[in-house]
């Protein structure tokens, strides 16, 4: 598959030098044809950082980034790695309750949704993310051991934006670490996340030109250079 070599750095904007290898002359031409539409650095677009978590303040629910009504949090809990970032959320109600966070990625983008769960006794929460009327979710079997459980999916054509949450049932509690938002089928290495998510949403090329160098038949190596404002990724 395609590599990627990124080099981000970070003053007043958020830039990225991306080398993608080993191109099919399909794939090589869909990238210099969209650069081609958005006219070099003209026309923005939506850029999801490769390197980041895409949630925000991954280790602070009590954050207004995260919708937590009804839960109860315990902070400075020994997590998977051997700190103590990780929380008990409690829920001492006798409803169902969740711990969530609106994005602004679109349902059409392909993600997954990672977190590490623990319990003292047996609880099964969901994992669900969802965009206007589509819904994907994944019951998690909480061991007493940290165990990492993700859901993935994208629901093609649906352009409102993504919501991810863990459902915790009634009257139980279990303990979150590193929930983590990547825009892949699989979770990739744990990134502890602030108030940035990497999710730019009017990203731009930087430069007049894309590179695309011929390294075979049918490969292709492609040098593009993107970069956003901040704060917020914009």
């Amino acid at each position: 598959p395609p590599r990627s070599t990124l080099f981000p750095y970070t003053t007043l904007f958020r830039s990225w030098k991306i080398v993608l290898q080993d191109l099919s002359d399909q794939e090589a031409k869909s990238l210099t044809d969209f650069f081609a539409a958005t006219q070099g650095s003209l026309q923005s677009f939506l850029f999801l950082d490769p390197t980041t978590n895409l949630l925000v303040w991954s280790e602070d629910f009590s954050q207004n980034a995260w919708e937590t009504a009804g839960v109860t949090f315990e902070r400075t809990v020994a997590d998977p790695f051997g700190g103590s970032n990780a929380a008990r959320a409690d829920n001492r109600s006798a409803a169902t309750l969740n711990v969530a966070q609106q994005s602004q990625i679109p349902g059409s983008v392909q993600t997954c949704f990672s977190v590490y769960l623990r319990a003292n006794a047996p609880v099964t929460v969901t994992l669900t993310l969802s965009a206007g009327n589509g819904s994907r979710s994944m019951a998690a079997t909480v061991p007493t051991t940290w165990q990492r459980f993700y859901v993935s999916g994208m629901f093609p054509g649906v352009t409102a934006s993504l919501r991810f949450a863990i459902t915790i049932p009634a009257g139980t509690f279990v303990e979150l670490f590193g929930p983590q938002v990547d825009a892949q089928v699989t979770p990739s290495r744990y990134v502890a996340s602030t108030g940035w998510s990497g999710v730019c949403t009017s990203a731009r090329f930087d430069g007049a030109q894309m590179d695309r160098i011929a390294a075979g038949p049918n490969r292709n190596t492609c040098v593009a250079f993107i970069r956003c404002n901040l704060p917020g990724g914009e």
